[in-house]
């Protein structure tokens, strides 16, 4: 183990691409990138050996599938990757450091389901936000009528009672 090279570090994105093989164009989001190679999660990746044209703005990567799993793969490029203008082309905020098996709940998942369970959550909440504000204006309104109503009924007898004491008190 002493003579084993060390890892080089890589940095964890959330980078939409799309990427070319054989069967024509996929989407896939990468995860992490390094200088030589980028782990990519996709619905169904290609496998080990397969040769990969990887597309995002005006960076375009190739590379060979080194590893595959159900719904990930690593790609191995053939040259540099410049990390500055791959993540410059989204403006996609970098989210650090890690080494291969970092924990991340969602690796698990094809970036086309997290988007659509991504979307339903902020709808819901939208939608909760939307009720909640609307319940609200509703009692406010409710709250303004009935105090209005009675102060139409309270302020006759309570002028009378005023005027009796008054009275009295002269």
């Amino acid at each position: 183990m002493a003579n084993r090279p060390q890892r080089e570090l890589r940095r964890a994105v959330r980078l939409s691409v799309r990427y070319r093989t054989d069967e024509g164009w996929s989407e896939a989001q990468l995860r992490n990138l390094s200088s030589r190679g980028v782990m990519a999660v996709c619905a169904s990746p290609p496998g080990r050996g397969t040769y990969v044209e990887m597309k995002r703005g005006a960076c375009i990567l190739v590379g060979r599938v080194v590893w595959a799993s159900e719904n990930s793969f690593g790609l191995q490029t053939q040259d540099h990757v410049d990390l500055a203008e791959m993540i410059g082309s989204s403006g996609a905020a970098q989210t650090g450091f890690g080494r291969r098996g970092q924990a991340d709940p969602e690796a698990g998942r094809p970036p086309h389901a997290r988007d659509l369970s991504e979307m339903a959550d902020a709808s819901l909440q939208l939608s909760r936000k939307t009720q909640f504000f609307a319940i609200a204006l509703v009692l406010a309104i409710a709250g303004l009528g009935i105090a209005h109503a009675a102060a139409s009924v309270l302020s006759s007898p309570l002028a009378a009672a005023l005027n009796v004491l008054r009275q009295y008190s002269d």
